[in-house]
């Protein structure tokens, strides 16, 4: 008698597990893709084959380039540029190599 539930159990529970997954990334896309037919696409996919759209989506549609990018960029900027770390020659360099420098030197 208890093995005529379990096949109902799974498959609600592989249900379950196929719209948590879809429902995750395609929020996930929404919220980070700006091109519209990359979108779709991804989308599309993970409602298709929800286990290996979703791999497939974390290894190849999550730019990390640009992530990495901002974080570097956010963290440059808070920075400031302390003369006390530079070399002797960033020191005495005037004129238009001086922001050349201070970046190289950043």
């Amino acid at each position: 008698m208890t093995f005529d539930i379990l096949p109902h159990f799974s498959l609600v529970t592989v249900t379950i597990i196929r719209f948590v997954l879809v429902t995750g990334v395609a929020l996930h896309i929404l919220l980070t893709k700006r091109n519209t037919s990359s979108a779709i696409g991804w989308i599309g996919i993970c409602v298709l084959m929800p286990a290996l759209g979703t791999v497939l989506y974390i290894m190849f549609g999550i730019n990390r380039v640009r992530r990495l990018a901002k974080k570097l960029v956010s963290g440059r900027s808070s920075h400031k540029f302390d003369d006390s770390h530079s070399s002797s020659w960033n020191r005495e360099l005037n004129g238009q190599f001086a922001p050349l420098a201070t970046m190289l030197v950043n």
